[in-house]
């Protein structure tokens, strides 16, 4: 038995079409000559008869169409649609006492020794921890953003947080000896430093090296806040004359 599949050039259904090999002695009658007698076959089937040399019939093959279902697959309905943007609600969460009440955590840590840089014996006490309570930028002297100064570690190391109201801009400015990294953490904002002119998103980040000029540009409909860390390379001595 073989198969084969074909489809209708009237835009019917498959059909699978089966080849069945058949013995004559099965399907056809004898006549008073001795020879086999068929009925006519579907020679556009490509049924046909086989006969041996001498003129008997060895084989009837014979098709049987089977109809296959045609898997049809749906027409998408937003097809020439714009996907509608999913709008994430922010999870509501249990805040912290300390959250709710001072903003801030005070704890304790172990002290560094730049000297030998190892730890040292020292346990100092001081705010770890910051919450957005505890975060209150005001305006700075020309009224063009708002800063917080959140916290810093001696004279090397501060960080901060900067607001900007639609279309505010902090104008250009020098880093100096300062290493700086910027943090969207709400906004969008157009950010220049040196030569180089960009966008920034929610959550995204960017640096400010060592001697470069930066401004920073708020374009959204709403307010921009830029968390910053900046830090300075100080050599030994020069940490323990500025303490």
């Amino acid at each position: 038995m073989s198969t084969t599949s074909a489809g209708s050039r009237f835009g019917r259904g498959r059909h699978l079409s089966v080849f069945r090999e058949m013995d004559p002695d099965n399907v056809a009658r004898v006549g008073r000559t001795g020879r086999h007698r068929v009925a006519p076959i579907d020679f556009w089937k490509n049924d046909h008869i086989s006969y041996d040399v001498d003129g008997s019939m060895t084989s009837i093959v014979k098709s049987q169409e089977v109809e296959e279902s045609r898997k049809r697959s749906k027409k998408s309905s937003s097809k020439g649609k714009k996907k509608a943007l999913t709008v994430v609600e922010e999870e509501e969460i249990e805040l912290d006492p300390w959250e709710q009440e001072e903003g801030a955590l005070v704890g304790n840590y172990r002290g560094f020794d730049a000297a030998t840089e190892v730890p040292s014996n020292e346990i100092i006490e001081d705010t770890i921890a910051w919450a957005e309570k505890g975060i209150q930028p005001r305006d700075v002297g020309d009224g063009g953003f708002k800063f917080a100064k959140i916290g810093s570690s001696g004279s090397f190391f501060n960080w901060g947080l900067i607001e900007l109201g639609p279309d505010q801009m902090k104008r250009t400015k020098n880093s100096r000896y300062m290493h700086m990294v910027f943090n969207v953490q709400s906004g969008t904002v157009e950010v220049r430093m040196h030569e180089n002119e960009f966008t920034v998103h929610k959550q995204g980040v960017w640096q400010v090296p060592r001697g470069n000029t930066y401004s920073i540009k708020n374009i959204g409909s709403g307010t921009a806040r830029i968390f910053f860390a900046q830090a300075r390379e100080l050599h030994v001595q020069e940490e323990d004359e500025e303490e």
